[in-house]
């Protein structure tokens, strides 16, 4: 909706903001989103999804809390336990296993797009680094991305491949 007011479709306004109300509703003190509140449960990727959409609004109150959301985030899912924000390079990546979930590292990376964060940067460089991590290099299927996690295993790897390239 945000993207096709922009585009000049002018009677999405109303329903960007109910969608915000809603958003706004789901985010606790301490900004995380509890959607235990309509049912479900908190991933990485809902939490991007809702401070990507918090940082778009338009509203001081939404970005600073987006740009809290995003932080806090970025900080839990990119971050080795050892690292510190302060000392936050491409070798502080807890990397266990090659490649990313590429559908939170699309909003993840559109977040951060958006961020006032000096850091952000830094953020979408690991971000990239671990993506690059996922891709195949050699054999019949140089190119593509791995799937992992429960998005790329439904959608495959044409869905992964291309939503991970959007990102990078």
């Amino acid at each position: 909706l945000y993207t096709a007011n922009k585009m000049g479709w002018t009677n999405t306004q109303p329903a960007f903001a109910r969608g915000m109300r809603y958003v706004r509703a789901l985010v606790g003190a301490n900004g995380q989103v509890d959607y235990s509140l309509s049912g479900g449960r908190q991933t990485k990727t809902l939490a991007a999804m809702s401070a990507f959409c918090l940082l778009l609004s338009g509203e001081d109150t939404d970005k600073d809390m987006g740009e809290m959301m995003l932080t806090g985030l970025l900080q839990r899912e990119l971050l080795s336990p050892n690292a510190s924000s302060r000392a936050l390079t491409e070798t502080s990546v807890s990397r266990a296993n090659s490649g990313s979930d590429v559908y939170a590292a699309y909003f993840l990376t559109r977040a951060v797009q958006h961020s006032q964060n000096p850091q952000s940067q830094k953020y979408a460089n690991i971000i990239r680094t671990r993506l690059i991590a996922g891709q195949i290099n050699e054999g019949d299927e140089t190119g593509r991305f791995r799937a992992r996690g429960r998005w790329q295993e439904l959608g495959g790897p044409v869905f992964t491949t291309a939503v991970a390239a959007a990102s990078l």
